[in-house]
């Protein structure tokens, strides 16, 4: 993609289905998925990040499953009948609290997911089974490497780490025109996690960030300083300050940036508080130049299945696909802000900060804040 079209403002969902959360790769249900992306348009979205569960598709070294492949090919069509381009993550991985690794990286002792030249030829397969099923489809806006993979597999260093990413990405980028990204948390933005903050920066066209109150520990932060949470500035220019702070290590200011997950709870903050929090996290975002915003995320999960209790109501959507107030807020900030080039920063790179820490990145952030 262009510069220009980097910089243009969009707004999404981290798909979440309404029905049976993502173990509706293994029992698909095409009209559900028709009505959950019906109803993620009408509040604005236009693109959706879309989790393949790796052992769902790729549960044995030599074989893709072809009605997973199949499967996914329909879903992205359906998107694009709701005008929704997608972003579809392959090492899925770390997913609502769950991991979930493939049979064949079981109880396997000294293989590296990230070092191993017997692995990446599993994961090269997987990679071109995918690309040669819905390469071809014109609302493939790209690829995302993996979600939070720094969750679920650690190298012992980050130019392990690293390595791995670069070699993923060429070979994405040699099969796929689209913008290919590796969805990593906020841990290799604060301090060396699997990658190297860094590194992220220079191998990106868009830094990614994924901007959640609680685990950066902005929520703490903000209690000890008496602020209220969702409403002070430590958690609300969360966002706007994590974008200063992955330009910096990119060493320009004017990089494009998409907050690829934040989200909140009412285990967080009160649910009327939600909308409000949304709203000027967005806004002092905008301000900071950031050009695109994907909520986490677009369904709440249904209390039939066992999951921890913060990942049932992080929804814009019930799970009959009513609209929650915090929806409505973010279909107002579509309506207002989607399609606008953002205005960036006039100032020029700032330095990283000083040690690669988190208490050094708090710091830095800190002087930020106010």
């Amino acid at each position: 993609m262009s510069q220009e079209t980097l910089h243009r403002l969009r707004f999404g969902v981290n798909y979440v289905p309404s029905s049976n959360w993502y173990y509706m790769w293994n029992q698909f249900n095409l009209d559900c998925i028709s009505k959950d992306f019906e109803a993620i348009a009408q509040i604005g979205a236009d693109h959706i990040r879309l989790m393949m569960i790796w052992p769902f598709f790729q549960p044995n070294p030599t074989w893709v499953s072809s009605d997973h492949l199949r499967c996914l090919r329909l879903t992205i069509q359906e998107a694009e009948k709701h005008g929704l381009d997608v972003f579809p993550v392959f090492f899925t991985g770390w997913l609502s609290g769950y991991g979930f690794n493939p049979p064949f990286l079981d109880g396997v002792r000294d293989v590296s997911f990230y070092n191993s030249s017997s692995l990446r030829d599993v994961q090269l397969r997987y990679i071109d089974a995918v690309v040669a099923e819905i390469g071809d489809l014109h609302n493939v806006a790209g690829f995302d490497l993996g979600n939070e993979m720094n969750c679920q597999w650690k190298a012992p260093t980050a130019n392990e780490g690293n390595d791995w990413m670069d070699w993923a990405l060429a070979a994405l980028r040699a099969k796929h025109s689209g913008v290919h990204v590796n969805g990593v948390d906020h841990q290799p933005w604060f301090y060396e996690n699997t990658f190297s903050a860094t590194h992220l920066a220079e191998c990106h066209e868009i830094l990614t960030l994924h901007s959640w109150i609680k685990f950066t520990g902005a929520m703490d932060r903000a209690a000890a300083k008496s602020e209220k949470v969702g409403s002070g500035p430590t958690t609300t220019k969360l966002l706007a300050n994590m974008a200063r702070l992955a330009r910096s290590y990119a060493q320009n200011s004017q990089k494009p940036v998409w907050i690829q997950e934040f989200g909140a709870t009412d285990e967080w903050m009160p649910e009327s508080q939600i909308p409000r929090f949304l709203q000027e996290s967005v806004v002092e975002g905008i301000a900071e130049g950031v050009s695109w915003f994907t909520w986490w995320c677009s369904h709440d999960i249904d209390r039939s299945m066992k999951f921890d209790e913060l990942e049932y109501g992080l929804g814009l959507l019930t799970v009959d696909n009513k609209r929650k107030p915090v929806a409505e807020a973010f279909k107002e900030l579509a309506q207002q802000y989607r399609g606008k080039s953002v205005s960036l920063p006039v100032r020029g790179p700032e330095p990283p900060p000083q040690n690669y820490t988190f208490e050094s990145t708090w710091a830095w952030l800190d002087q930020r804040t106010f």
